[in-house]
């Protein structure tokens, strides 16, 4: 169940494209991403910044809760994702700290990128556990140690476009069950984007050879079965 934040609710509509009478899938799911992108830009004034633009995509995904505190390494992430993590922090009441080095104590929601990766991994023994949000090439091929809940997330230019998360709870025994993640992969593209001829828009970011959007929205190294 979801219940809005503020009463009224925003709400804004786009239009989208003529398609023809019988779209295939792939046809339908660029059309459907094309206008939900039109619509979401809609609700921002000319000016506003991609940092700011960029929280509320992440907030209206909901791949980290409201309220949270995001622990990072100084100076690893790129300035566009930082700024982002801040706006969203801001906008959702959470916190953005940032460490000199990781330790289990420090922090147990961490977000960084091969830097960080490379500190967990030759950390001693995890006891609680913790999270770790991923950017890179490499976050796609899965962290597998114990007591680390990894979530692949992609940014390009600066520009946070896919995050994972865990597989949202089915409420009702007749609701579908939704993927949160894909093996190897990146997670889902965020709500205001999407993909035309090798480009994100609307932020006009060009996709790393070899990946492709899926059928289920989420962005993944191509296959023999993918397509994309």
């Amino acid at each position: 169940r979801k219940l809005p934040r503020r009463v009224p609710l925003a709400l804004s509509v786009a239009v989208g494209r003529q398609m023809e009478a019988r779209p295939t899938r792939k046809v339908a799911q660029a059309a459907l991403l094309r206008a939900g992108a039109e619509a979401f830009c809609n609700r921002f004034p000319r000016g506003e910044t991609e940092a700011a633009v960029g929280a509320q995509r992440l907030a209206s995904c909901g791949a980290i809760l409201w309220g949270e505190v995001l622990d990072l390494l100084e100076g690893e992430l790129d300035a566009g994702v930082c700024g982002t993590l801040g706006e969203f922090a801001k906008l959702t009441g959470g916190r953005v700290k940032l460490h000199k080095g990781f330790t289990e104590k420090a922090g147990r929601n961490w977000v960084g990128g091969p830097l960080l990766r490379g500190e967990i991994e030759n950390a001693g023994e995890l006891g609680e556990g913790i999270v770790f949000r991923e950017f890179g090439e490499v976050a796609a091929s899965g962290f597998p140690r114990k007591n680390v809940t990894q979530f692949a997330c992609l940014a390009l230019d600066g520009v946070i476009v896919s995050v994972s998360m865990a597989d949202p709870p089915r409420e009702w025994e007749e609701s579908l069950y939704q993927a949160g993640q894909r093996a190897g992969g990146w997670g889902k593209l965020l709500p205001g984007l999407y993909v035309e001829d090798g480009l994100i828009q609307p932020v006009g970011v060009r996709l790393p050879e070899g990946v492709v959007l899926d059928d289920g929205g989420f962005l993944v190294r191509k296959s023999a079965g993918t397509t994309g």
